[in-house]
């Protein structure tokens, strides 16, 4: 029996152990692949350095960013890591050099932003009003938030009014359960919904159900297609679900909460990754000021 080694079986493989966006960049970067071996009528079996010739093409002829290229690179390795897995009879492809990314600023709104979101949201029909407005008050992914079930939404013990909300059990990329605390005003909104909107919706377990079919949990993808369209008005050069968690991360470390507890809170399994990518830094004048007082000699 010959060996299903098409992509669609590698999407499955991945589909078990990875989470949806990383499912669909690594196939869309299997399927270039399968394309550009098509194109150069290249036999892969024989050449160590396909790869070598692979990311050019899709940096010059795809015309793909840098950081799309890379990424694309990432899926292919692990297509053709996950061929020889099966049984394949693949070399060890050597890895090539990859263009570096412009690195950018990264984006946090801030408060007036912040403001702008808020009132362009709040006119949203529901799930969707709420789903976005808990964004930056969860610091949730995308994939993360549409999976909430309804049991997963517990009160807070050490709330002595008994009003602020906590999401429990919440399976991060590392697969690992967390607890995520709802930053104000997120519980009153999350209230209102589930005494409103959500109320007239039976038999369904999911905190944000699909409205096509309330047994469906709401799409991750529609949420971030409705985060692009609001861009413009927030005054931002992009706007996504990473973006508003990005600014959540950051607001936390201000407020002094200590990065340990911020990674936690993120499921990050390591306080790298929360300052690396999540935390954005002071300019350099803001923090010259900072340290005018520290005396050395």
């Amino acid at each position: 029996m010959a060996l299903d080694l098409s992509v669609v079986s590698f999407r499955r493989y991945l589909a078990s152990t990875r989470p949806v966006n990383t499912v669909d960049a690594y196939s869309r970067g299997a399927r270039l692949f399968a394309a550009y071996v098509q194109e150069s009528r290249m036999d892969v079996r024989r050449t160590p350095g396909v790869l070598m010739f692979f990311a050019p093409w899709l940096l010059h002829q795809r015309k793909l960013a840098p950081s799309s290229v890379r990424l694309m690179i990432s899926g292919t390795r692990k297509y053709l890591e996950w061929r020889r897995g099966m049984g394949d009879n693949l070399p060890v492809f050597a890895k090539p050099d990859l263009p570096r990314p412009k690195k950018m600023p990264p984006i946090i709104l801030q408060d007036a932003a912040l403001q702008v979101y808020r009132r362009i949201v709040e006119t949203a029909r529901e799930p969707t009003r709420t789903a976005m407005l808990l964004f930056p008050l969860t610091g949730l992914r995308s994939t993360e938030l549409c999976t909430i079930r309804l049991d997963q939404i517990r009160r807070d013990n050490e709330d002595p009014d008994g009003k602020r909300m906590v999401l429990v059990g919440i399976e991060g990329k590392s697969k690992e359960d967390r607890d995520v605390a709802v930053l104000d005003p997120g519980s009153l909104f999350l209230y209102g919904y589930l005494m409103g909107w959500r109320r007239t919706i039976e038999g369904s377990p999911w905190l944000f159900p699909s409205i096509r079919d309330a047994q469906k949990a709401y799409a991750g993808r529609t949420l971030r297609k409705k985060m692009g369209q609001a861009r413009a008005a927030v005054g931002v050069p992009k706007l996504t679900t990473h973006v508003l968690r990005r600014t959540w991360t950051t607001r936390l470390v201000k407020h002094g909460i200590p990065m340990e507890e911020v990674a936690q809170l993120a499921g990050h399994q390591s306080i790298n990754t929360t300052y690396q990518y999540y935390v954005g830094r002071e300019p350099v004048g803001a923090l010259a000021a900072k340290v005018q007082d520290v005396k050395i000699f």
